[in-house]
């Protein structure tokens, strides 16, 4: 029972380390990679500006929709103002969904005692009611609104905005203007004056906005309605684009304070240049609610002096329902700068293309602490415990985990909402994992225990919590050089295979030979098909000898792994053509293991040096299994476990090239120098001209290779021209033309090589 809950806490902790190399082209988590544990449930749902001043993706789309709120709007208003007998649902399909030809068929039925409704309209309650009632200016208007339509709609594509009929449109704010003097109700006579003005701005004659304002507004005398801020979204708009932004902005600010369905386009139509107008905006303020907005809203640009602004608020109105939103954005922007940035894995791409953290934060930072210390000790807000909370986070943001560590433990027994509490837990558990330094066994296991029982790091609330914790623990282990516990707290274990680092796999053995190993360093060595990655680390460690040509080393190791254990990849090593071809099938039927490829290469090279009359063929094999298992042969997966086809020409001293997710680069054996040894070897011992021209010929392109690969060679990677190799690079073609041209292999070269042809014909 006692190894059984063992194995199934290794397995809870195996679920935290991925085990295979990633297959995505992309990044897995997106840039800026950065972390937060900021609680969205602490957001007052009941404030309407909260999606605007915080930057929850989720909160945000899902609480703003301005096309639903405002039908939700009008269709309310409609019911309040005409009849609270019909249903919302009604209201919504004879003013969204009705046609000119229903409205048509109410005004025909209002006017006749014996024609009535069709069946499709009397079944709808608020068709019914104005018929029924005779509401004729009511038809009349959403008739005229219906025909008004096709004329204002706007276009989500800036690049096909729809041509307008602008005759047709004027003359619709003529017949418009006609019905307006007509109609006694005030209420339709403000949707008139909607339609009429709302089709100037379309037509695009910003000043004929302002002078229908100007006329229809003061005949108008309908109570407070939402049409007033539709209305006036229009004048700001106008105002906008005849350069009036002053004017105009205070107007979005007014529209954004009062109109749900319209705050989202006056947040982005705010427009304020520079402080002289600012002041001038602020002049046109009747209140200090007004002035407080225009406040919130400035505060809300990225590049604001958010606390200023917030400063200016607490003294206009300490309790204002927005400061504690902006105090919150404020948080997440320095979380952003400051959360982990000691041992952020991707710190120097964020600074590099995302500018984190911002230059002025450490500045910025201070001055938000000062603003939070002075709001907690004057004591004139109601709610003070959000405050209480974000200055001790930001204790711990700004690197003081002692000082945040006591201010943690001193407000826990104040906080009484339950979402702060939370809160306190997740930020008290963010600083917890901040304070490791030397991790020791103990911590290991304290560590463990997190992974597996901590109830804020298993929420996918949280979900930052992992790479926060292993990031954390990668960087403590790297300081102290624990090499392979650094590398795999964010690595996999495959991700050693692409430039394979020998003091990682040694390190990592250590650990699987361990006695007592902590349950952390159980899950870091462990597969979740069971065991451990012990004879995985061996087969890479006897590969990177092999690769490197230590032969006995690379046996040795081999034979560390139980042989049914051993891999079981079959590799070609005698592929004997003119031509490369990575990925072409071979005739060769003679296949290896690698323990056994490594065994029979330790043997031929015994044989070629003990019977020197059969040591050419015994140096040739060796030649071809050397260049097969080379980047340039159709077996490089016996020395190597991953190949990109893009990297055959950049030169590079190490061979190590750039590839997402390979943390050390990724390693190419373009070394064909053993290769070309070995065929060289063979071409001075043999008797036999046909096996001398075939080894001279090989040995040309082991050459060849290592200048396409030179830093001096500047051949373009896409050019089809037939290269010009320096003389130190021609060797063994001079050697085939001067001394083979009688071989069959000279016209087998002549006939397959174009390069071998241009060279022995010029």
């Amino acid at each position: 029972m006692k190894n059984t809950l063992i194995l199934i806490s290794i397995g809870i902790l195996l679920s935290v380390f991925p085990t295979h190399i990633s297959k995505s082209c992309g990044p897995q988590k997106t840039l800026p990679y950065t972390y937060s544990f900021i609680n969205k449930d602490i957001i007052p749902t009941d404030i309407p500006y909260a999606p605007y001043l915080l930057r929850f993706e989720d909160f945000y789309e899902t609480t703003i929709k301005p096309k639903e709120i405002q039908a939700t709007d009008n269709v309310s208003e409609w019911q309040e103002r005409t009849c609270q007998d019909a249903s919302k649902k009604d209201i919504y399909e004879l003013i969204y969904k009705g046609g000119e030809r229903e409205f048509k068929l109410m005004q025909t039925a209002v006017k006749s005692d014996k024609i009535g409704l069709p069946a499709r309209l009397s079944s709808n309650s608020f068709a019914q009611f104005l018929v029924d009632k005779k509401c004729i200016e009511t038809i009349d208007y959403l008739l005229f609104a219906k025909n008004c339509e096709p004329h204002v709609i706007a276009s989500s594509d800036p690049w096909n905005i729809p041509k307008r009929d602008t005759i047709a449109m004027e003359f619709l704010i003529q017949k418009g203007k006609k019905a307006f003097k007509k109609t006694k109700s005030h209420y339709i006579k403000l949707r008139y004056a909607y339609q009429i003005i709302r089709l100037a701005h379309y037509k695009k004659n910003y000043q004929q906005v302002l002078d229908l304002e100007d006329f229809l507004m003061p005949k108008t005398d309908a109570h407070p309605s939402l049409i007033h801020y539709w209305i006036m979204g229009h004048k700001a708009g106008a105002l906008l684009k005849l350069g009036r932004n002053v004017e105009a902005s205070h107007l979005y600010a007014l529209i954004f304070e009062h109109c749900p369905s319209k705050r989202d386009a006056a947040f982005r139509s705010f427009y304020i240049n520079n402080d002289e107008q600012w002041n001038e905006c602020l002049l046109l303020c009747e209140s200090d609610a007004e002035r407080a907005i225009l406040y919130t809203i400035r505060a809300y640009a990225d590049e604001s002096r958010a606390v200023e602004e917030m400063q200016k608020i607490y003294e206009l109105d300490a309790n204002n329902e927005n400061l504690p939103l902006l105090l919150l954005r404020e948080m997440q922007k320095l979380e952003r700068d400051y959360l982990g940035l000691e041992f952020n894995i991707k710190k120097k791409s964020n600074k590099r293309y995302y500018k984190i953290p911002r230059k002025a934060s450490p500045y910025y930072l201070i001055q938000l602490q000062e603003f939070v210390d002075q709001v907690t000790d004057e004591d004139q807000i109601k709610e003070k415990e959000l405050w209480l909370v974000a200055d001790a986070y930001l204790e711990l943001l700004a690197g003081d985990l002692y000082a945040s560590n006591k201010s943690f433990t001193k407000i826990k027994p104040l906080i009484k909402n339950e979402a702060l509490q939370e809160q306190v837990e997740v930020f008290t558990l963010a600083l917890q994992i901040c304070q490791y330094d030397e991790i020791d066994s103990e911590d290991e296991e304290e560590i463990s225990e997190i992974i597996r029982r901590n109830e804020w790091y298993r929420s996918e609330k949280y979900d930052d919590f992992h790479d926060f914790l292993f990031d954390k623990l990668s960087y403590d282990y790297a300081k102290y050089e624990q090499l392979g516990k650094a590398f795999r707290a964010v690595h996999t274990t495959d991700d050693l295979k692409y430039n394979i680092p020998l003091e990682i796999i040694d390190d990592l053995l250590e650990i699987c030979n361990k006695e007592n190993p902590s349950k952390l360093e159980e899950a870091l060595i462990a597969k979740k098909s069971g065991g451990t990655i012990q004879n995985d680390l061996l087969e890479m460690k006897a590969t990177f000898y092999l690769s490197n040509f230590q032969l006995e080393a690379a046996l040795e190791t081999f034979n560390e792994i139980p042989r049914a254990e051993q891999s079981d990849m079959q590799i070609h090593p005698y592929r004997d053509e003119l031509l490369d071809c990575v990925h072409c099938p071979t005739s060769d039927t003679l296949t290896f293991t690698k323990t056994e490829l490594v065994a029979k290469m330790l043997d031929l090279n015994y044989q070629a040096r003990a019977d020197l009359q059969l040591g050419a063929a015994a140096f040739y094999k060796l030649g071809l299994m050397y260049y097969n298992l080379s980047y340039y042969g159709n077996s490089w997966q016996g020395m190597d476990y991953f190949r990109s086809g893009s990297n055959w020409k950049y030169e590079n001293d190490k061979n190590v090239y750039p590839v997402y997710d390979a943390p050390f680069g990724n390693h190419e054996n373009k070394d064909c120098s053993q290769a070309e040894f070995y065929f060289e070897k063979a071409r001075l011992l043999t008797k036999n001209r046909e096996l001398a021209a075939r080894a001279a010929f090989m040995a040309a392109k082991c050459q060849h290779n290592t200048w396409y690969n030179h830093r001096n060679n500047k051949r373009s990677l896409y050019s089809n021209n037939i290269p010009k190799f320096p003389a130190e690079y021609q060797i063994y073609f001079d050697l085939l033309k001067d001394e083979y041209q009688d071989t069959q292999l000279y016209g087998e070269a002549i006939k397959e090589c174009k390069y071998f042809r241009a060279y022995a014909l010029k």
